[in-house]
């Protein structure tokens, strides 16, 4: 592919066609969680496992944004850590707090009703532990939260690598997300937590350092092959198997490297010129955490709204009916709780943190 383009690097803030990524991501995992509602209703077809790989576009923007944060302001490893807690931690333990909620006072609506404090805790700290209400699985309470166990061990990882010198951090970075993938592949996948970590999956935030990498050096892909980047992800994603793991190799070749082929074509197109301007993905975008964690909850609550209202769910025009209505309720839930609850919350503990600190600095 012919590449094109200087060295200047632009704040990931000013990335329009990031947040227009993020804003697919969230909608793509809330479309891939309507086949469980579906079949309660009846549906007995296939569901495209496909619209779980924004969870993969997740994991590739993720590793192109801290390797760019903190390649154009140095930071310390306590500062980055303070920073990636407070975006992510408050909004986390508010929905974790109200899944417990309803498996408290609700346990009857929800289809794994377990509820066990050891559990509980290790949801709230994003330690990797087998879910009690499903057997085998490494989950959090909150469902969706197994990708941030997996995003808070990096943080951690990228915290640690900060100590070192730019090149050396970058090799240690790679080498270390390698060496991890390589453990789990030589020992034929840990069980439990050490297989969770040492799965394949976590190679897809190397591929988005790498995308970094290549942006600030200014190898842009140019018009055309930034397009047949973008297309060829997309493809591969559509012919991409119906049964993939949830961690595994297969899903890293079928999900992580198509994600990681729209995400630097995607990113190339607007250093071409391509405007990613539209008010609502951008929207969308920046509320992508927010409507990531809550869409569950609000797919469950709809099923239950529908069924007590007694609404028809036979046939497939009642059943796309119910999958847009649920659907966009969903999203509107995750645009309202960023409004309102996540975005005051922000504020808030910012506000906490900034006031404790002047007051440490004063004699």
């Amino acid at each position: 592919m012919s590449e094109v383009g200087s060295s200047e690097v632009v704040s990931p803030g000013t990335y329009g066609s990031i947040q227009m990524l993020r804003a697919a991501a969230a909608l793509s995992v809330l479309v891939f969680h309507l086949g469980d509602p579906l079949k309660r209703l009846g549906h007995d077809g296939g569901w495209p496992s496909a619209f779980s790989a924004g969870v993969d576009v997740f994991f590739v923007i993720s590793g192109f944004i801290m390797w760019t944060t903190t390649r154009q302001k140095p930071v310390s490893a306590a500062d980055f850590l303070k920073r990636r807690l407070i975006r992510v931690v408050p909004m986390y333990w508010i929905v974790t707090s109200l899944v417990i909620a309803i498996l408290i006072f609700g346990t009857n609506r929800v289809s794994t009703g377990a509820l066990d404090w050891r559990h509980a805790i290790s949801s709230y700290a994003f330690v990797a532990m087998e879910h009690p209400g499903r057997p085998g699985e490494i989950a959090p309470l909150l469902l969706v939260g197994w990708t941030l166990n997996y995003e808070m061990a990096f943080y951690g990882l990228f915290a640690l690598s900060l100590c070192l010198k730019a090149r050396a951090r970058l090799w240690g970075l790679l080498l270390t997300l390698a060496g991890l993938a390589l453990l789990g592949a030589a020992s034929d996948g840990f069980g439990g937590a050490p297989g969770f970590y040492t799965a394949p999956i976590v190679l897809e935030f190397a591929l988005g350092i790498m995308i970094a990498v290549r942006v600030a050096a200014g190898r842009w892909l140019s018009g055309k092959a930034a397009w047949t980047s973008v297309a060829l992800g997309l493809l591969l994603l559509a012919l991409s198997p119906s049964e993939i793991s949830r961690t595994g190799g297969d899903r890293l070749i079928a999900y992580g490297l198509p994600a990681g082929l729209i995400v630097m074509g995607a990113l190339s197109l607007e250093r071409g010129g391509l405007a990613f301007t539209a008010r609502l993905p951008l929207l969308i975008g920046q509320a992508s955490y927010t409507i990531y964690l809550v869409h569950g909850v609000a797919l469950s609550a709809g099923v239950s709204v529908w069924l007590r209202l007694g609404l028809p769910s036979d046939g497939p025009a009642w059943r796309l009916a119910f999958a847009l209505s649920v659907a966009s309720a969903a999203a509107l839930a995750g645009l309202l709780s960023w409004r309102f609850v996540e975005r005051p919350t922000d504020r808030l503990v910012r506000h906490g943190l900034a006031r404790r600190a002047r007051r440490e600095v004063m004699p």
